[in-house]
């Protein structure tokens, strides 16, 4: 079916000599002759995006949009040969359990541009539309004037959305009989009797399963979370004309029931589950005025619904309380809270000046750590600074972990390890302001106890801590040298010597900036922490951190010898190290002849196994969550990065995955209307005798008795961009 689609500008880049493609004639494509490419045809120019693959890795979807327009939303089962396709479809989540697609529809660009040119408000301009199309019952649902979905991740049917605005309820006939009741003082009008109406910005929240049709509908929600597993949905709702009150609930959608945790006074928000889904958090404030302290609620099972962390903790630090701003996530372990504290609010004095009456004056000294600019660039962001504090379950103790002096910081493994790493560049922010690399101090964070300890100071290169906060390993641009620091027995050691003794690059020497150049950085961690994943040149390096046993080659040298970049992917996000004992997908690209594709190295394998290779770049490879079933796409200077699929068994292996391919897209057919051209490797010695190398690209139908007018473009590394589409996004 051909269909209309819709996407951001096009551009078109040119290497280093681009034959201009105007006024060649050319050949005919199913009966239309090739025209040039003009810039009339750039608004219509479609381009493919925001390919997804469902879990089992039976249904691909993918978005096919114009420069400017309507795009289309496709949804298909290629085992099948099973197709559906959606007008204006974007932001496509399969189910959890891969049973329906879930995405919202725009509303039709022309008659939004019209409203838009006719300057009508923002607020009535046509809302998006929430759409679910359940793959069994081939049934299509809507609900329009939609503005957010949610999903779990793994393991539920359940959908949870928002409307934009409430949603009008049916009204009721009244009977004949029926008098007109006397509003009592609680209900009376909040402006007859003279209170402020409180605004707010609730809206109805829909509980939805699309495979069974169970549905609730809740009025007045401020806000809204899902479990990981989708066995648990939390909201917040708001009451009350002049006063605030809500109510926090939690709905069990295996026994479907909803549980009030909390109904009052106050202000809540941020409502939270851990993993499991059978402990949920929230903060609230009951404070009236402007300046509103926040305290930290739980509830638990069965256990009901308590203060965890309050203004009055002892453990806070001073003047400190808990942060409706900052963000608030569980350990995977379930076992640790980390939320963000800040200085408890004053109200604001009530002050006597009018505001146009006010003179406003930024001063700035020269001794201040930040530029003038960039204090006024952060001056909303630091508004609502927070610390990062952690709650530990198991001993009932606030822990804070943040200070003025601290940068960032990480908590490892998921905060399921009593360790993180804690950056801080204080020390260094003034020089930052024209110093490069920007340096930073790096410290081993005891989250038990909120203690740090110092790794290494001002590192300006590539770092990387081990999951297990043992190990820590910085790159020296200077001396060129990773080193590698054992923080318990604080030894500090090299471990690149056997890279460099073998002539391997550890740094991108073609760098451009100005300054010692960066590594190519950290692949990752093997388990046990027996290897460190070094980048090179070409390979990654298995590198002992401790110094005692020689470097290993992932490739066996292969990546070397036939001067291939190599890049790891690695799909298993949830896991904190990379298993060397499975098969690894590794991406690479020859640097010579440009040529790419990908290999599989397998456990003790002498030599890695080329899976897919050619005269291509990839522009990106996607990969089912739960079994070996992948889509890559593959382009050329003339062929679109259209979607592959591998059509084997999905319960086959890496290895056989990339033997028989389907591909699943056709946008390269546009391109077949036009002249187009061709390109190749041009190599030459320039005026000192160094070897240089460029791309050249012909017209169609190009004629070597001809002259051409042609367009110079000199960069030279641009080399690589040569199975590139050009116009590709």
């Amino acid at each position: 079916m051909m269909i209309k689609e819709k996407v951001p500008y096009m551009r078109i880049y040119v290497n280093l000599v681009f034959a201009l493609f105007l006024g060649i004639l050319g050949l005919n494509v199913q009966g239309q002759e090739k025209r040039s490419l003009s810039p009339a045809d750039m608004p219509g120019w479609k381009n493919l995006s925001s390919a997804k693959i469902s879990n089992n890795g039976v249904w691909i979807s993918y978005e096919v949009n114009p420069n400017v327009g309507d795009g289309m939303l496709f949804v298909k089962n290629p085992d099948e040969s099973f197709e559906k396709s959606f007008e204006r479809g974007y932001q496509a989540k399969f189910s959890p359990q891969n049973n329906y697609v879930v995405f919202m529809i725009k509303p039709q660009l022309d008659s939004l541009r019209k409203m838009k040119i006719d300057e009508v408000a923002k607020s009535k301009l046509p809302p998006d539309t929430l759409a679910i199309y359940v793959f069994e019952s081939d049934t299509l649902m809507k609900f329009p004037d939609v503005k957010s979905f949610k999903l779990s991740e793994t393991g539920s049917d359940w959908v949870s959305f928002q409307y934009k605005k409430p949603q009008k309820e049916e009204k009721k006939t009244p009977s004949k009989k029926t008098k007109k009741k006397k509003k009592s003082k609680k209900d009376e009008d909040p402006v007859k009797s003279g209170k402020k109406p409180i605004k707010r910005t609730t809206s109805d929240l829909v509980i939805f399963n699309p495979t069974t049709g169970e549905k609730q509908q809740i009025r007045d929600v401020l806000e809204y979370a899902i479990s990981k597993y989708g066995n648990s949905i939390g909201y917040v709702k708001s009451f009350g004309d002049t006063i605030d009150s809500v109510g926090v609930y939690w709905f069990d959608n295996l026994k479907n029931t909803t549980d009030t945790s909390f109904f009052g006074l106050g202000n809540a928000s941020k409502p939270t589950f851990n993993e499991k889904g059978d402990e949920y958090v929230w903060v609230l404030s009951a404070d009236t005025g402007k300046a509103k302290a926040y305290a930290m609620y739980s509830t638990r099972g069965n256990h009901g619904t308590r203060i965890i962390v309050d203004t009055n903790d002892r453990f806070l630090p001073d003047g400190h309380t808990v942060s409706e701003n900052g963000n608030i996530y569980f350990s995977r372990n379930g076992e640790k809270i980390f939320f963000g504290t800040a200085k408890r609010p004053e109200e604001p004095k009530k002050d006597s000046i009018p505001t146009d009456e006010k003179a406003t004056l930024d001063v700035w000294s020269w001794q201040d750590l930040k530029l003038q600019p960039m204090q006024l660039l952060r001056k909303k962001r630091d508004e609502k600074k927070t610390y990062l504090a952690v709650f530990h379950i198991p001993s009932q103790r606030v822990v804070p972990l943040q200070n003025d002096s601290t940068e960032y910081i990480s908590p490892l493994m998921h905060g399921d390890n009593n360790y993180g790493l804690l950056i801080e560049s204080k020390n260094n922010e003034l020089s930052n302001s024209w110093d490069y690399p920007l340096k930073r101090d790096y410290y081993r964070l005891d989250c038990s106890t909120g203690e740090k300890t110092l790794i290494a100071k001002n590192i300006g290169y590539n770092t990387s801590i081990s999951p297990s906060g043992k190990y820590f390993v910085y790159y020296d641009g200077e001396e060129s040298v990773w080193y590698c620091v054992n923080i318990d027995k604080e030894t500090n050691i090299a471990i690149s010597n056997f890279l460099t003794s073998n002539n391997q690059i550890l740094a991108n020497l073609e760098s451009e900036i100005p300054a010692k150049p960066y590594a190519y950085g950290i692949s990752g961690w093997s388990e046990n922490e027996e290897w460190v994943l070094v980048n090179t040149k070409y390979d990654i390096w298995k590198v002992d951190p401790t110094g005692q046993k020689p470097s290993v080659s992932l490739t066996n040298g292969y990546a070397d010898e036939n001067h291939i970049d190599i890049d790891f992917k690695n799909f298993d996000y949830d896991h904190d190290y990379i298993k060397l004992d499975s098969i690894m997908l590794l991406m690479g690209r020859n640097v010579d002849d440009n040529s790419a594709g990908f290999f599989a190295r397998f456990v003790n394998a002498e030599r890695v196994t080329k899976l897919v290779w050619d005269k291509h770049s990839i522009g990106g490879i996607y990969k089912a969550k739960e079994v070996n079933r992948f889509m890559f796409r593959p382009m050329s200077y003339s062929m679109y990065p259209d979607l592959i699929y591998s059509s084997k068994s999905r319960l086959n292996p890496v290895e056989d995955q990339f033997e028989q391919l389907v591909q699943i897209s056709n946008v390269q057919e546009q391109r077949n209307a036009f002249y187009w051209g061709s390109v190749e490797k041009y190599f030459w010695k320039d005026e000192n005798g160094v070897d240089q190398k460029g791309l050249l690209y012909f017209p169609d139908s190009f004629d070597s008795t001809k002259q051409y007018p042609v367009m110079v473009y000199f960069y030279e590394k641009n080399f690589d961009t040569e199975y590139r589409m050009k116009p590709f996004r």
